[in-house]
């Protein structure tokens, strides 16, 4: 399978990739690319992920590669939400996730904080809000909501940290 996520303007872009196998419901990941281009500079990342090997090895701009362990079920950070979204599916209420990024597998823990009413497009949706675990001393905090009835659809993520609260929020469900 691959996903991608772009964002274009005229200052500059995002964008990034991901291909990976389905196991049951962990998106496990072969390849993520990171790409962003803006104010006359590029950076660029990528990240190979050798299940048989056991070995994941980041390649950075300007960077020397990185090679580090990773278990079988590794997964990126841009294939979380659609594993967050298949263990929603399934009832999971408290979700544990290996995930390689370009300095090294961690584990992320995610669990349901509740349901909450958001409106979309002038329509109120039902969701389950999804929060990492970060520890205690952890000033970052990550909020995600998934609508049930549109598939679990990842439809809103908030960051907050050191530089302010980030929100996005899906602007239509038409399609859906």
């Amino acid at each position: 399978w691959k996903m991608e996520v772009q964002a274009k303007n005229w200052l500059g872009e995002i964008r990034e990739t991901t291909l990976f196998d389905w196991q049951q419901c962990i998106p496990e990941s072969t390849f993520y690319g990171y790409y962003r281009r803006g104010l006359g500079r590029v950076k660029e990342a990528k990240l190979h992920l050798d299940r048989e090997a056991g070995v994941a090895a980041s390649e950075r701009t300007d960077k020397p590669t990185r090679n580090y362990p990773i278990t079988d079920q590794a997964t990126d950070e841009l294939s979380v939400s659609l594993a967050l979204r298949c263990k929603l599916r399934d009832g999971t209420k408290k979700v544990e996730l290996q995930v390689a990024d370009e300095r090294a597998q961690k584990t992320h823990h995610y669990s349901v904080t509740g349901p909450e009413t958001l409106t979309i497009d002038g329509n109120k949706i039902e969701t389950l809000k999804v929060q990492r675990q970060r520890g205690k001393n952890s000033e970052r905090q990550t909020y995600m909501w998934f609508a049930p009835g549109y598939d679990y659809t990842l439809v809103q993520l908030m960051q907050k940290n050191d530089d302010g609260e980030h929100l996005m929020t899906l602007q239509s469900l038409k399609g859906l």
